[in-house]
Formats: C-alpha cells, structure tokens, sequence
C-alpha cells in the first residue's frame, strides 16, 4: 500500500587533521565500525554504528550508506517497579526475569549517507519513530571517532551539527549585539575559498588546534562585526559554534547559539516509488554536487 509520509534530514560536518583524504576517512569508518562498545547518548539511551555499505555514484565518487542502532541499554541489577500495584516490585516478582545478556530493548534504526571527499555526513533525525536529534548525533560520532583515533592513530577529528543556514545572520540580526564569542577548530583546508583558508594557515602557523574570540561592545553601543568577523562566524558555524548575546527590541536579554539551531529539513517520502534511503542520498547528492 502506497504512503506518503515526512522524513526530516539533517547533515554534520567531520573535520580530520591532517593528513587526511577521501581514502583516510573511509579508513576512519572502518575503524569505528570495529568498535563495539555502545556509546551513551543520555542515560539508559545507547547507540553503536550499524551495517555499512561502501559504494560509488558516477557524478560524487565514493560514499558510505549505513545504519545507528539506537536502543536502551538498561542495568539489569536496577530495581524493577510493577505498574500494576503501583509500587516496586518485590525480589519474587523480579526472581523470574531472565534478559539474555546480548539482548537490548527499543531499537531505533538511524540511517545515513557519508561523502569521503567533502567529509559531510548526511542523517535522517526522524522517520516515524525512529529519531536521532543533530546533537545527539555529534556526541555519538565525537565519542565514537575519539576512540578510533585513539585505536587507529588517526589525526584529531572534530565533529560539528551544520546549522540552518541562516543562524549566523540571526546572531547579527540582534537588535543590540553586546557580545559574540566565536570558537573555530581547525577545519580542512580543501573546504573553503583562498580567503578562509587564512584561519586555518593561521592554526598551523601557531601550532594551534582552535580560535576562542570574543567581542564585547562598549556600554551603551551594539558591536558592529567587520567582513573578517563575519567570515571567522560563517566558517567557525560548519566548525565549531558561534552564540551571540544582546537585547532585543523590548530590552529584553537574548542569546542566539548555532548549535541551537542545527540543520533540520523536512522532505516528502513516497514509498510506492521510493525509500527513504533513495531520498536521503539524492538529498545529500544535490548538497554536494
């Protein structure tokens, strides 16, 4: 039977230092795929990465199809409660509950399309109820690249929620903008135009792993953010975070944060012609193409 629902699609940026190449990062994959050890999300919440499938599209190169397996990783010795008296449950109750070790409740399937040569990752946050929020999803490949590294003696990788693209300009939309703070990790150098590449040459000239500023208007007056600013702000968006704090019209106290408002796009899913899987890959081919 034919059904028309809504996924909705949201999109992360991981970063390697160098060196690094589309082959390096696929490398990474297969390192984490190794790891078995579920990461925690909040909680009794748990993920670990799925089944991955490695294929080439004629007009994107090689990229990486696969699954989150988000479950409940419950503790077994924790007291138990019967929703029938209304109280805990007793040890004769509990005596009989036999959870095979192996075995985790509530699974939810995440899947998600990963681009070697431009490092962009590609998920879907919700389908049904199957969900992964973009923060959720940047602690989980944080921690879980953070143990590949450490095991396959790769270079730092940052991982960073892409934004919806116009929380930058909301940051300076502030009516009064009393304070910026601006925080870049070392982003690849092959993302962006000669002009931002200076931010990077300026990390490696100084041995440094990432930029923390901040601009702090005077009293009485709203910080005007130069050009330089504002590109450090776009590009620090896609690597690291940007917030902004002022008043808004009323004089009340308002902050914008980037990481506040990550990418999440809703698209259509017909399935008497189409997965899901299809229309998040064509999504993330016409994001990179």
């Amino acid at each position: 039977m034919r059904e028309i629902r809504t996924i909705r699609i949201s999109q992360i940026n991981i970063a390697m230092e160098s060196p690094h190449s589309p082959e390096r990062y696929i490398e990474l994959f297969r390192q984490a795929k190794s790891i078995r050890t579920p990461i925690i999300l909040r909680g009794d919440e748990a993920a670990i990465l799925g089944p991955m499938d490695f294929k080439t599209y004629k007009k994107s190169g090689d990229y990486i199809s696969g699954d989150i397996y988000k479950f409940l990783n419950i503790d077994e010795t924790a007291q138990w409660f019967n929703t029938i008296k209304n109280e805990p449950a007793t040890e004769e109750e509990t005596s009989n509950i036999n959870i095979p070790s192996e075995l985790r409740p509530n699974l939810k399937i995440i899947e998600f399309v990963f681009h070697p040569h431009n490092h962009k990752l590609f998920f879907i946050n919700k389908d049904r109820k199957n969900t992964l929020s973009p923060q959720f999803a940047e602690k989980f490949f944080q921690q879980l690249f953070d143990l590949a590294c450490e095991k396959g003696k790769f270079p730092a990788v940052t991982v960073t929620a892409i934004p919806e693209r116009e929380s930058i300009e909301e940051i300076f939309s502030i009516p009064t903008l009393k304070k910026i703070e601006i925080t870049l990790a070392r982003p690849n150098p092959d993302d962006f135009e000669a002009q931002e590449r200076k931010f990077l040459k300026k990390l490696e000239k100084q041995n440094a792993k990432r930029i923390e500023t901040a601009l702090i208007a005077l009293p009485g007056k709203s910080l005007e953010p130069d050009e330089e600013t504002r590109l450090l702000a776009q590009v620090a968006a896609s690597n690291g975070k940007v917030i902004g704090y002022g008043l808004d019209n009323q004089g009340k106290r308002i902050e914008e944060s980037t990481k506040d408002k990550p990418m999440d796009t809703p698209y259509t899913v017909n399935s008497g012609v189409e997965l899901s899987s299809d229309v998040l890959l064509r999504v993330s081919r016409g994001r990179i193409n």
